[in-house]
């Protein structure tokens, strides 16, 4: 695990930020997508699926900002977010026992956008789709619709 981990924390997460063209270039490539574009279906109909974690909506504070995203008998993964304007700064918490019983922890944090559902689901993006279903589990929106 120890190589899974530090090729995350040493490449991924830089990764993932060079890939995205750093923060401004995301926001920017993320509205005009939607604003301008919008997905364009098949012209005999389609479905749209899009499942985000909603930073937007409402700040999460004190202990709540804590998501316990997944656990098995050997390790705990904990994330929670510190919120910009426009952006979530989410850190990770890795706690792990090794092989020989002794407890282990990591940390990163990389930046994501603070998408907000209602231009989503209002947009001119998704002014092409009815909405079939939505809801939202522990933070995580899932939103799907139809032409």
């Amino acid at each position: 695990m120890d190589a899974v981990q530090s090729h995350y924390e040493f490449h991924l997460a830089a990764l993932h930020t060079w890939l995205a063209g750093g923060m401004d270039a995301a926001l920017v490539r993320n509205r005009t997508f939607f604003r301008e574009k919008g997905p364009a279906p098949h012209p005999s109909g389609g479905r749209l699926v899009l499942t985000f974690r909603d930073y937007a909506s409402r700040e999460a504070q004190g202990v709540d900002r804590f998501i316990p995203a997944r656990a098995d008998e050997s390790r705990i993964f904990t994330c929670f977010p510190v919120y910009h304007a426009e952006s979530v700064l989410v850190h990770d918490l890795l706690h792990e026992r090794g092989n020989d019983g002794a407890g282990h922890f990591r940390a990163s944090s990389y930046p994501k956008l603070r998408l907000d559902p209602g231009p989503v689901r209002d947009g001119r993006a998704t002014s092409r789709f009815r909405f079939e279903h939505e809801s939202t589990e522990r933070g995580l929106l899932e939103m799907v619709a139809i032409r």
